[in-house]
């Protein structure tokens, strides 16, 4: 039951992936579906017992779910950013690759984590800063946005 549970929480990405596809960002919506299946395999081949599915190697399956839930919270920020196509792209790319790295180091560590997040949040903040500036009242204007 705990192993059904934990597999099929991973389900919850189906709501950013059909918001993502809705507004045409595509890129997003297939590190989700990434995240969603690499999370879903992994804790699937997690668990103790003779109900363990394992499609790939447990370490890969480890780094792979990892890899997909720093990057889709590093997109996250980034789309909350609301930053140019381009800009967008290349921190995205960027990102990936750093915390690719990162994990390959040490996979575990807390930095692993919190160093891509600051990083996107300080552009986040900054962002919405710069628009407050621009547009001379606050940004975002409507608590929804919030």
């Amino acid at each position: 039951m705990a192993t059904l549970l934990l597999t099929l929480s991973n389900l919850m990405f189906l709501a950013p992936i059909t918001l993502s596809v809705y507004r045409c960002l595509l890129v997003e919506a297939s590190i989700y579906a990434y995240t969603m299946f690499f999370s879903t395999f992994y804790h699937a081949c997690d668990q103790p017992g003779e109900a363990v599915l394992c499609i790939l190697n447990y370490d890969t399956l480890q780094y792979c779910d990892f890899l997909g839930s720093g990057v889709s919270i590093w997109v996250t920020i980034l789309c909350m950013a609301r930053l140019k196509a381009a800009l967008k792209y290349v921190l995205l790319l960027l990102g990936t690759l750093v915390f690719a790295m990162s994990l390959q180091l040490d996979r575990r560590g807390a930095w692993n984590m919190m160093g891509p997040c600051l990083f996107a949040f300080v552009i986040m903040v900054t962002m919405w800063v710069y628009r407050c500036g621009h547009r001379r009242h606050c940004y975002p204007t409507s608590w929804q946005r919030w």
